[in-house]
């Protein structure tokens, strides 16, 4: 998908997609990722359009996780990292609306999120993302403290042999429906590269700012994004 998306000419896009772009190319071969992260935080700001949620699935030692770190401290007002391991309990009591209200949750490794979860935790878990995702506002089916409402959407990595062992409780659910699952895969020669460089060669990060915005598509501009989809989708 990497590859298909770079082809929407993102060379042309505006200068902080090209910023963010060829930094995160530079650094990691994962330009096209970044962008796609970023464009999720930014949904968020819409003020007329549902927001873009996204399950990023690659195999381990993708890097990943890097990039998610690096977009969240650089939309570090418009995002918080959630803990890998977390519950509906501890999101809503412990961490809290002011802290999760108009945020993008990011979730680093969502194998630990379900890892070691009955079958039914698991469907509890993701029914109740769900739920966060569309209504922006979700219960618990075991804890009326456990209840949350917040404005907000996800971007989660989770590693391609977990996502296969859960995948049915995803397709199951309204969730498939409600979160883009965006995989891809670099070779391990790009990793290597990447992973081995010193700090003193890497490019400087961009700043960037977000602002609430009204977001209007021509019809022209619907054609060609109904195309990728079709594309896109299987």
């Amino acid at each position: 998908m990497l590859k298909e998306i770079t082809e929407l000419k993102i060379s042309k896009s505006d200068k902080t997609t090209k910023e963010l772009y060829k930094y995160f190319q530079k650094k990691y071969h994962l330009g096209a990722l970044a962008v796609v992260e970023a464009v999720t935080i930014a949904s968020l700001k819409a003020t007329n359009k549902k927001s873009l949620s996204l399950l990023i699935i690659s195999p381990s030692g993708q890097m990943k996780s890097q990039v998610m770190k690096e977009i969240t401290e650089i939309f570090k007002e418009e995002s918080i990292q959630i803990p890998s391991r977390f519950t509906p309990y501890g999101l809503s009591q412990r961490m809290g609306k002011p802290r999760l209200d108009n945020k993008t949750w990011s979730i680093n490794d969502m194998v630990r999120t379900f890892d070691g979860l009955s079958q039914v935790k698991i469907s509890e878990l993701v029914g109740w993302l769900s739920e966060m995702i569309s209504e922006q506002k979700s219960g618990s089916m075991t804890a009326q403290e456990a209840e949350l409402q917040a404005k907000m959407n996800l971007i989660g990595n989770i590693a391609l042999v977990s996502y296969k062992e859960i995948e049915r409780k995803f397709i199951s659910s309204t969730l498939s429906e409600r979160i883009m699952q965006f995989g891809f895969t670099i070779s391990k020669d790009k990793v290597r590269q990447k992973t081995d460089r010193t700090h003193k060669g890497n490019p400087k990060r961009p700043q960037v700012k977000i602002k609430p915005t009204e977001i209007k598509i021509s019809r022209k501009e619907k054609k060609r994004i109904y195309l990728w989809a079709d594309r896109l989708t299987p």
